[in-house]
């Protein structure tokens, strides 16, 4: 009897191990629906997106080669997504695409920038200035890569109208880079608040008036006021040609002067020629307003 239950036990025991090898051997390999997958990832450029971060279904499943490529076991109706940050100096584009598998042994996805035209600095010198007068300025951007060999056009206008040529032909060989331009116009003769606008166009023309505007900047164009500060006793301090809405410190010293002969002068305030009492006090800002 021991030894016949001993012979049972060990049958049983194979039993078990051969049916575990079975269904170790039907679940290591994909369902009837499922296929693997030679996945490519790339910029619109056609360069690999490698170390690209993917995904199915919204589950991460690992990043791409050198060659921006990654295996998947897929099935009709997944969602794929890759992405990536690329780093320049101290900003990043961010690129991001998502597909749709429909069949097939490969699936290649071209990753998009959020914008081609990353825009990280446009600025004046100056926002108030003279009829004429030279104005200065700066603007930096990113080139994502959105196109083999994108032709760009970027300009300054003023009302409309183009003063300054940034860019004028293909990106290729300058997208991830930080560019900065430098550039000058002279403003417009007539008083006012005018609208300078960096344009930036996806075309094989430049921008027409008024399109592709992805900054704006208010220039304030007014004559100058002279500002006459003046004291029969004491030196005075601040007149001079200001810009309307300047800031200007009008200054008299000192506040008080012994004749020496038992008489004294005080200070007693600053007047407009109005005779209107300003201030008080011997140290005195104003803002330039007529």
């Amino acid at each position: 009897m021991g030894v016949a239950k001993l012979g049972l036990d060990h049958t049983f025991v194979i039993i078990l191990a051969l049916l575990f090898l079975a269904l170790s051997l039907v679940t290591s390999q994909p369902s009837s629906n499922e296929t693997t997958v030679n996945v490519e990832v790339m910029f619109a450029d056609g360069s690999p997106c490698s170390d690209c971060s993917v995904f199915v279904n919204g589950y991460y499943k690992g990043n791409t080669d050198a060659s921006g490529k990654i295996t998947l076991t897929l099935k009709p109706g997944d969602v794929v997504k890759a992405e990536k940050k690329i780093a320049v100096d101290s900003y990043s584009i961010h690129y991001s695409r998502e597909v749709q598998y429909q069949g097939g042994s490969t699936l290649r996805i071209y990753v998009m920038p959020e914008t081609c035209f990353k825009l990280l600095d446009f600025a004046l010198s100056k926002t108030t200035v003279k009829p004429g007068e030279s104005v200065t300025g700066s603007v930096s951007w990113i080139f994502g890569k959105c196109c083999p060999n994108c032709i760009v056009y970027a300009t300054i206008q003023v009302d409309g109208s183009e003063v300054v040529r940034l860019w004028e032909g293909g990106d290729a060989g300058y997208t991830h880079k930080l560019i900065r331009k430098e550039f000058s116009f002279n403003a417009p003769n007539t008083p006012g608040e005018h609208s300078v606008t960096l344009n930036v166009v996806y075309d094989f023309r430049p921008p027409k008036p008024g399109e592709g505007i992805v900054a704006t900047v208010t220039l304030a164009v007014s004559e100058p006021f002279l500002v006459k500060v003046s004291s029969p006793y004491g030196t005075t301090s601040g007149s001079g040609w200001y810009m309307k809405g300047a800031r200007v410190t009008i200054s008299v010293s000192p506040v008080l002067l012994d004749h020496g002969n038992g008489t004294r002068r005080v200070f007693s305030g600053w007047y407009d020629e109005k005779g209107v009492l300003l201030s008080r006090e011997p140290v005195f800002s104003l803002t330039v307003d007529k």
